[in-house]
């Protein structure tokens, strides 16, 4: 089993919530993608899609998306899955990245998500915190997250390991100071 969950480790799916203006030839072949990584690309607004991957209903942008994935495959789920919007650059991917998403799914190193259970995309490397901070709030670096070993700079983040109840009391209080 431990070989099983190592090898599936080494890869990462894609899921990617595209609309019908989305280059689908682009998106495939500026994935980012590696050696056994898979991408899976459902258009939002093609009810019937050519690729067989179709939609309930068009609704909640990428919501949509990610949660008929997850139902669909809540049996097989990946061990590795980045779920992304169909344009290949965004305010909401990492700066130090180029806000690249095929960067970003390129420099993913899955054991990392596999120790850590989750990682968030969007760091930053020099304030080593997620792009969206909260006083008094961090997150993994950049550093920690992509598959290259930039060595010890990168510091180890506990946030991740946190219960939902510490996380809300730590942003309430943050929100609080504020105000």
């Amino acid at each position: 089993m431990k070989a099983c969950l190592a090898r599936r480790a080494n890869y990462v799916t894609v899921i990617v919530a595209a609309i019908s203006s989305d280059d689908s030839t682009k998106l495939h072949q500026e994935s980012g993608l590696r050696t056994g990584d898979t991408q899976i690309v459902y258009v939002a607004d093609q009810p019937d899609a050519q690729n067989g991957l179709s939609l309930p209903q068009n609704k909640g942008n990428e919501a949509m998306v990610y949660l008929t994935y997850l139902i669909d495959h809540y049996d097989n789920l990946p061990e590795v899955m980045v779920f992304m919007h169909g344009h290949r650059t965004t305010w909401h991917n990492n700066a130090l990245l180029r806000r690249s998403s095929a960067l970003t799914v390129n420099k993913l190193r899955p054991e990392t998500v596999v120790q850590r259970g989750f990682v968030n995309l969007a760091c930053d490397k020099v304030l080593k915190r997620t792009i969206e901070p909260m006083p008094g709030v961090s997150g993994p670096s950049v550093l920690d997250l992509t598959r290259e070993d930039w060595g010890a700079e990168g510091q180890d983040s506990t946030l991740h390991s946190q219960s939902p109840e510490h996380l809300y009391r730590i942003i309430f209080d943050s929100y609080r100071v504020l105000l």
